[in-house]
């Protein structure tokens, strides 16, 4: 900023800007750009590169004192901003957020006493309040389809500056590969070094190495900017950085790697376009150790400045031989493999149900009463990643089967229990893990299952501790006024009818829902989203005793857990203090006064008392040396030597 040529350094700098006069604004790179047959809202977000190049001309702007120019630039900004705060990257986020807050504390000051009225013709309104206090908080209020139609309408008054960011969310269909895959991946393995017998199961043993090979180019109209590979490992493989060290020093493309705990990253300078060429590149992973029924990995290659653009995909090794059986280690399992006629597909209660009718069964494996013509229904979980089933003809392998029984004849869930105690320094804690009927399930059926649960509760001790958990498919809602004494302040949502059969038992039982009593945001609330209404509710419960909540710390869901279901992982953490045992000093033995035993008198009376109690204590005092007895043998030695005591010197205690 001192040079004597910065003000043709700006000149040149500002001709590269892009103008909207429309908003009076200002960017450098790609702006903002409607996109025909989408909503009027909804605009192509730019790439962190550009951000961050208008970020750095802001703080220029900024340092030369063109705050009039610098204030088109924060106008532009300020719109790129997502429903969080943040940008496009990290990188990119932290420029912009250094050169909008110093353009403020240039320009914004005074205070701050703002009230925001947010409507809808319909009737919603909600009404914010921004003061001096409120300059570090979001607040944010949710308003569904139900409360507005087309329109939202704000009106502020008050004195300050704030920020109103609107996020709003649509579904569309896309059959465009481009949308889900930017990128063109080809992916293989191949085993170079193994001392495994040909003949034997395929598995990968300590030593093998694996050559891994990836080509990659991008489905778009021009290169990318930095581009990231970041290749997942399979599990007990770890990266030979020798062959990765190779392909940073011959591919002119990839700059550098790092290795992570389960993959290992390439940075390249960007991704070519398909018609240019590709990168393509090869390293070696070795075998840490014994592998076998070894799972996908997945790549995941994407845009460094601009993440959305991004592509994911799985990759695995060299077949397996599980033909007749799937083993793992020394326990195999046989399969079953039907060619079935799929009948009916249908929705419920989060599951894709599917009934096939048997055509041959071709191999039973474990279960024998399987005949051809036989019906079968199939539940398969939202999160299952499997292929689009629809009405044709199958080959169904299957590593074991499980028997179903319609309870009411409509297909509903089975309720199940499982308890497990655990020996803690504190005592036994009973953990019960619980699988309640879904709402679809008979009254019986409901009935059943919560008898047996209080049943189970009620065989166990008082003194021992409980927690209840797993998938109630109840939602007690935040019906902490009727249930002061089950539901804290912090619930989610109405109850229904499987949740007040629950809340009737944690009240018998004095239970409480832990996942009621702390507060986090909503998104950690809930655990489950419906499949058809897209809600979330709090399905996945940790109950526990009323008199231990004060044991429990926390209780939430976790969304980013990959569980392989449609169901957050919920963790409560515990804290298990155990009760102090104070033990009572046992009593030390007399000492015996064996300065005695130079008395002969004594002496000859010790050894004479002694022979009365067998050849155990047959023995003589010849010297004044201490004596070591038996506790029980201590009295005769007492009564004929006397005891002694230990001198203590003036003003000092014994130790």
């Amino acid at each position: 900023m001192n040079s004597d040529r910065r003000a043709d350094a700006n000149i040149k700098l500002r001709s590269h800007s892009v103008h909207d006069p429309v908003t009076n604004s200002r960017a450098w790179g790609a702006g903002n750009q409607q996109q025909d047959g989408r909503p009027f809202w909804f605009q192509r977000r730019p790439s962190a590169l550009s951000v961050e190049t208008t970020g750095y001309a802001l703080l220029a702007q900024i340092k030369l004192r063109e705050l009039t120019y610098a204030a088109e630039i924060a106008n532009w900004l300020s719109t790129q901003q997502n429903y969080g705060g943040g940008f496009v990257s990290t990188q990119d986020t932290v420029i912009a957020l250094q050169s909008l807050s110093e353009f403020s504390a240039l320009t914004v000051g005074g205070d701050l006493n703002l009230h925001c009225n947010i409507s809808s013709a319909n009737g919603f309104k909600t009404i914010f309040r921004l003061e001096n206090e409120d300059t570090l908080l979001q607040k944010t209020v949710e308003v569904t389809k139900e409360n507005i139609r087309d329109r939202l309408f704000v009106e502020t008054q008050g004195e300050g500056t704030g920020t109103l960011n609107v996020e709003v969310k649509y579904n569309e269909n896309s059959n465009d590969r481009r949308e889900l895959c930017p990128f063109d991946m080809v992916i293989s393995t191949r085993r170079i070094n193994t001392d495994q017998d040909p003949d034997e199961e395929i598995r990968y043993l300590v030593g093998d190495e694996l050559l891994i090979n990836i080509e990659v180019s991008y489905l778009g109209d021009t290169n990318t900017s930095m581009g990231i590979i970041d290749f997942g490992l399979f599990t007990g493989f770890t990266p030979n950085k020798t062959s990765c060290e190779k392909v940073v020093k011959e591919n002119s493309f990839v700059a550098r790697y790092e290795v992570s705990d389960r993959s290992v990253i390439f940075y390249t300078d960007y991704f070519p376009i398909q018609r240019e060429g590709s990168i393509s590149f090869e390293f070696q992973a070795t075998c840490a150790f014994n592998v076998t029924n070894i799972h996908h990995a997945a790549v995941r290659v994407y845009d460094y400045y601009d993440p959305d653009e991004e592509c994911i995909q799985f990759y695995t090794g060299e077949g397996s031989n599980v033909v007749q059986t799937l083993c793992n280690d020394d326990e195999c399992t046989c399969i079953s493999m039907y060619h079935l006629q799929v009948t009916n597909i249908r929705e419920e209660d989060g599951y894709k149900v599917v009934n096939a009718t048997i055509l041959d069964p071709i191999k039973r494996g474990d279960e024998r009463d399987v005949h051809m013509h036989d019906s079968r229904e199939f539940w398969l979980s939202r999160a299952c990643r499997c292929p689009d089933i629809r009405i044709r003809q199958y080959l169904l392998i299957g590593s074991n089967t499980l028997e179903y029984t319609k309870p009411d004849g409509n297909g509903a869930v089975k309720g199940a229990l499982a308890i497990s105690p655990l020996n803690t320094s504190k005592g036994i804690v009973n953990l019960v893990a619980a699988y309640a009927p879904t709402l679809a399930a008979s009254p019986d059926v409901k009935n059943k299952f919560y008898s047996e649960l209080d049943e189970l509760i009620g065989q166990l001790p008082e003194s021992e501790d409980l927690y209840l958990l797993g998938d109630f498919n109840a939602r007690v809602g935040a019906e902490h006024d009727s249930w002061p004494t089950c539901v804290g302040h912090h619930g989610v949502g109405k109850i229904n009818e499987n949740g007040q059969r629950l809340l009737e038992l944690c009240c018998n039982r004095n239970l409480c829902i832990t996942n009621t009593y702390f507060q986090h945001k909503e998104k950690h609330k809930v655990s489950w989203m419906h499949p058809r209404s897209h809600q979330w509710h709090q399905l996945d419960l940790i109950i526990t005793k009323r008199s231990r909540i004060g044991d429990v710390h926390t209780t939430r869901s976790y969304h980013s857990a990959d569980c392989d279901t449609d169901h957050a992982l919920v963790i409560s953490k515990v804290v298990l203090q155990p009760k102090r045992i104070h033990h009572a000093k046992p009593r030390g033995l007399p000492k015996i006064n064996t300065a005695c035993t130079a008395d002969t008198v004594k002496t000859h009376k010790f050894n004479a008392s002694m022979k009365n109690f067998g050849p155990l204590f047959l023995m003589k005092l010849q010297n004044q040396d201490g004596v070591s007895l038996a506790p029980s043998s201590t009295s005769q030695p007492l009564m004929l030597l006397g005891g002694r005591k230990d001198k203590t010197p003036t003003g000092m205690m014994p130790t």
